[in-house]
């Protein structure tokens, strides 16, 4: 679950989340959603706005996680993904 704050304009644009592999550098598109999906803000939890969601980064390793709505970076998420 993804959740945020700020303001409409931002939160109803284009959702993206851009998978990269700290030592491969390779970028995939893991998690996309288009505006129509956006458009109304749903509250959860505090947050202005929450994107449920799944995926799933294909190996162990350092990945950053790049999260967009439009054009825009909004931050990033970085995460240390360990064997089973």
């Amino acid at each position: 679950m993804w959740h945020f704050w700020g303001e409409q304009e931002i939160l109803t644009q284009p959702f993206k989340v851009i998978r990269i592999n700290k030592e491969a550098g390779e970028e995939i598109t893991v998690l996309e959603r288009e505006h129509s999906t956006n458009i109304f803000l749903s509250p959860n939890n505090g947050a202005d706005h929450h994107i449920p969601s799944t995926m799933m980064l294909p190996s162990a390793g350092i990945w950053k996680l790049e999260v967009y709505f439009g054009e825009g970076l909004l931050g990033n998420v970085i995460v240390d993904v360990e064997e089973k």
